[in-house]
Order: C-alpha cells, then structure tokens, then sequence
C-alpha cells in the first residue's frame, strides 16, 4: 500500500489515472503479484488475460465513470474501493 501512494514514486497517488500506466514507471513501483523469488508463477498469464479481456470489453462498450460517485479507499491484503467503482457501459453498436 505504502509503494503504491508514495508521491515520489506517482503523480497525484490518490487520484484515479488509469493513464498514468501509459509513461515508463520506476521498477519496483508496482507490485499487484509481488516480486522476487517469492512472485506469483502465473503473473505474466494473468496479465495477457487481463489485457485480452480489457480490451474486448473496449471493442464493445463505450464507458463512462457513474458521476458524483463517493470514492473511499480500503486496504487489507490488497487495496481497492470499499463500493466499488460504478461504471456506465454503452453498447457500441
């Protein structure tokens, strides 16, 4: 939780950037399997799916964030929203 809110390591940490992903990021930084000889076995098939999917999704849905939504922030071995995120999905075609 601490790598992931350091404000020397990512601009604005409590912000929602899914953009900030697109610029080289410090090694290390980003840990969502954890690192060394102790990491996940199945990272780099887990991240493939989840581009695969990710980007089906975008193919078919144009989305958009619900608005005046209340974000709080939860940890416990991972991190994440304590509601969720509401998107609004629209049917592409």
């Amino acid at each position: 939780f601490c790598i992931a809110n350091d404000p020397a390591l990512w601009e604005e940490p409590q912000k929602f950037n899914p953009d900030r992903f697109t610029k080289p990021i410090v090694p290390g930084s980003f840990l969502p399997f954890g690192d060394g000889p102790m990491n996940c076995i199945g990272q780099k098939m887990a991240m493939i799916e989840m581009k695969v999917v990710l980007i089906r999704l975008m193919l078919a849905f144009r989305m958009e964030l619900v608005p005046n939504q209340e974000l709080i922030y939860r940890t416990s071995v991972t991190h994440g929203l304590k509601d969720g995120l509401l998107i609004l999905c629209h049917n592409r075609k």
